[in-house]
């Protein structure tokens, strides 16, 4: 059996909920999830194999403006995670807690649409909190808005909350599998040891 392996960092905004969707592809609880802003200070890896496929995602801290060495030193945690990578997943959020706006997205979001045609990367959208929605037209907008700048492989609706479309993702990243050696065990599910993660959940 030839063994195929892809590792995949997902990168965006503070609390869009990246950790929250690397808990539902992994299907357990490895990186923390808080209201909190910047809770995950380190990468973190979340490991989903099925037979001959393994796929490794990347988890980083939300990308923002550094103003302090904590933050200087995550958003250096957003740069190593996007090296060695097969491809990106950039998660943005569908939620109505802020005005749409089509011709004024996110600096955070611009600069890491700007790293992404820097390292020349293949990279899916994934637009999360679809379920707090109101109107699902204005889907089709932020899709729009969000195409023009980047060729996006595929674009994603999801709510991690709610476990939607986590398996389309699953089936999006195969496209990025190679001929390799897994480089986890069949039952790993994080590089992350249980001391580490009962820290991080404290």
């Amino acid at each position: 059996m030839n063994t195929k392996s892809a590792f995949i960092a997902i990168i965006g905004r503070p609390n869009v909920g990246k950790s929250s969707i690397i808990n539902a592809l992994v299907a357990q609880k490895v990186a923390i999830v808080s209201d909190k802003p910047q809770t995950t200070r380190t990468r973190i890896m979340g490991v989903v194999t099925k037979e001959e496929n393994q796929f490794v995602f990347v988890d980083t801290p939300g990308f923002h403006k550094p103003r302090n060495i904590l933050g200087q030193n995550m958003i250096k945690a957003v740069g190593n995670g996007l090296s060695d990578v097969n491809a990106a997943m950039l998660v943005v959020e569908a939620a109505p807690k802020f005005s749409f706006d089509k011709d004024n997205l996110p600096a955070a979001e611009l600069e890491l649409i700007n790293e992404l045609k820097r390292r020349k990367l293949k990279a899916i959208l994934v637009v999360n909190k679809i379920d707090l929605l109101d109107d699902k037209e204005a889907l089709f907008e932020i899709i729009t808005a969000y195409n023009k700048l980047y060729d996006f492989d595929s674009i994603i609706p999801v709510s991690a909350a709610k476990k939607d479309g986590i398996n389309i993702i699953l089936e999006e990243c195969s496209k990025y599998l190679e001929e390799s050696p897994h480089f986890f065990g069949s039952e790993d599910a994080t590089d992350q040891s249980e001391k580490t993660m009962v820290a991080e959940i404290i």
